[in-house]
């Protein structure tokens, strides 16, 4: 049985490092936190509050965007979600992914969310998606987020949007990141920087 993690959320603003969501490929479907140490995917919860949601519970329409524009029914990541003119990246942060071991023992569950063999079953991801710290036009030049790449995220509090009656619900924004021994780093062979820079 796996060792129980804590059930705290984070909390507060601050920067983390984390991975997109392999949300295409995820086994995480549950909708609640089990005993066993397995916690619910946040886009199927959110999906769940909006399908019996009520006058005081309304949950967001862009929170439940599914990202797919097939009738599979899978979820992508990132959302682009047009009606609202977002780019939803959804986030697992590296140290709530740090790998499970079979408590009291050094025999491995899972192996980091950074190791191509984690296994998603035990991933617990954001309750809340980012938007990419980048404009729309450099988010397209660089190439769109993958499912898997490295990001950090600078978390932010909810905040008002003009002319809404309700918070931007987010859980920061994110930029590419290079974690070490897991670069894609190539050698130069000759200097490209502009010369006079």
């Amino acid at each position: 049985m796996p060792a129980k993690r804590d059930l705290s959320a984070r909390q507060g603003v601050g920067n983390t490092v984390a991975v997109v969501s392999p949300c295409t490929s995820c086994k995480n479907h549950r909708l609640t936190y089990t005993d066993e140490g397995y916690w619910p995917c946040p886009r199927k919860v959110w999906a769940e509050r909006a399908r019996t949601e009520t006058i005081e519970n309304t949950v967001p329409d862009y929170l439940i965007e599914a990202g797919s524009t097939d009738d599979s029914g899978s979820l992508v990541n990132p959302v682009y979600a047009e009606d609202f003119n977002l780019i939803l990246i959804w986030t697992a942060d590296v140290a709530e992914n740090c790998g499970l071991y079979v408590h009291g023992t050094d025999q491995v569950i899972t192996p980091s969310i950074l190791d191509p063999d984690f296994d998603s079953t035990y991933i617990k991801c954001s309750p809340l998606p980012s938007l990419p710290m980048e404009t729309e036009a450099s988010y397209y030049q660089n190439g769109a987020y993958k499912e898997g790449e490295t990001v950090i995220n600078f978390g932010i509090q909810p905040f008002q949007v003009p002319a809404s009656d309700r918070p931007l619900l987010l859980a920061g924004f994110v930029k590419r990141l290079d974690v070490a021994f897991f670069t894609s780093y190539k050698t130069q062979d000759e200097d490209v920087i502009i010369s006079g820079m």
